[in-house]
């Protein structure tokens, strides 16, 4: 069942959030950075913590993509009362514990050289910047690079290019809508 357009128009108009293609580019900026981090710290952890870390990034980035799909792009009505993109709190829930974790691994421990020094200097410079989406992209692939490219260990080319397409589709879909 689809929504009415006018009764929807008026819900998006009153609750922004509601729609995530009505959010501000600095919101997606945000999700950008936290995703980064928890997939950065994922990387840096083992055991239990990192099965919690990889399902909380996985249930966020579907929820989001079943809210984008789902409820503003079918506009089903049930999708948009179900509000999938309350997933992403997850996310922004774990983020910090994400970011404190990359700066105790690749920070004080110091234990992955200049690359992990660069990590944690593009992290750091996507927290504390508040970044619009362009800028955001910018810092997770410059982070997503200098942790997980070939000077620091053998990723497969298939792996990069899918982790770098998943996070410049939000840059692609959502920019023509930036005010």
């Amino acid at each position: 069942m689809t929504m009415d357009a006018e009764w929807l128009d008026l819900l998006v108009h009153l609750r922004v959030y509601l729609s995530p293609l009505q959010w501000t580019p600095y919101d997606w900026g945000a999700v950008v950075v936290q995703s980064v981090s928890i997939a950065i710290a994922t990387d840096l952890l083992s055991g239990p913590a990192r099965r919690v870390f990889a399902a909380s990034f996985m249930v966020a980035l579907g929820g989001l993509l079943a809210a984008i799909l789902l409820g503003d792009m079918f506009v089903s009505l049930l999708a948009i009362q179900m509000q999938f993109w309350r997933t992403i709190w997850l996310l922004a829930a774990l983020a910090p514990f994400a970011f404190a974790l990359c700066v105790l691994r690749l920070g004080v421990e110091a234990a992955r050289g200049w690359p992990g020094r660069v990590t944690l200097a593009a992290l750091a410079f996507g927290w504390f910047s508040n970044p619009d989406i362009v800028v955001a992209v910018a810092v997770a692939v410059l982070a997503l690079i200098a942790h997980f490219g070939i000077w620091t260990k053998k990723t497969p080319t298939k792996y990069l290019i899918a982790l770098g397409a998943a996070m410049t589709w939000p840059d692609a879909l959502l920019y023509p809508h930036a005010d």
